[in-house]
């Protein structure tokens, strides 16, 4: 004999609501996944808008994608060049998969994936030095007006070793108050002319053409 089983309207709301529940986590799960995802394809943009939004609000230049060659095989080409009243950064972007740790002096750190597994990368602090070096020697800007900043993604951690005043590795949502900090320093500012004069020669350096 078949016997039918009827649901009673409160199990009937119930297992609705449930329904509705579950759907609605697996769609916020979907969508925090394809936001990673595309976060990480598209993270460049990411740090032009967060460093585009720092210019505007204070009035400073701001240059990207600064190309230049530094001798005849070879060109460098710097992220970003942020224009402030006491000092130029120049920023680099990266994106890591995991968390670093290590030390500003060693050639490489240590980046712990999200599973646990560790592996080496090229230690930024240790190369900064180089390139604003070079940069220094092209434009002929002095290196003490330089700030060194190593942009990173928001989702990864730093245990990194340094007392530098002059190199940094930030993540991207931090970046306004290190440059405010900076900027706060009791240093002299960079007189209008002279700024004026090294945007300019930084322009006219500029070589866009040898990375398309």
């Amino acid at each position: 004999m078949l016997h039918c089983f009827s649901l009673t309207p409160v199990q009937i709301i119930f297992i609705v609501v449930a329904s509705v529940v579950v759907l609605l986590i697996l769609s916020l799960v979907l969508a925090i996944y394809f936001i990673k995802v595309h976060s990480k394809k598209n993270f460049k943009n990411y740090y032009y808008k967060k460093i585009y939004s720092i210019a505007l609000n204070n009035d400073y230049y701001l240059i990207n994608n600064f190309a230049f060659r530094v001798d005849t095989k070879n060109i460098l080409v710097i992220d970003h060049l942020l224009f402030g009243n006491k000092f130029i950064y120049v920023i680099m972007d990266k994106c890591y998969e995991g968390d670093l740790m290590g030390n500003a002096s060693d050639p490489d750190l240590v980046l712990i994936q999200k599973n646990g597994e560790k592996t080496y990368v090229e230690n930024p602090f240790f190369s900064f030095g180089k390139l604003l070096s070079k940069f220094s020697t092209s434009t002929g800007i002095s290196t003490t007006l330089l700030i060194g900043i190593t942009l990173i993604n928001n989702d990864s951690r730093m245990n990194i070793e340094t007392s530098s005043k002059q190199f940094f590795m930030i993540q991207r949502k931090r970046l306004p108050k290190l440059i405010k900090k900076i900027e706060s320093r009791d240093v002299g500012l960079i007189n209008a002319e002279g700024l004026q004069e090294a945007v300019l020669t930084v322009n006219d350096l500029n070589r866009k053409d040898l990375i398309n």
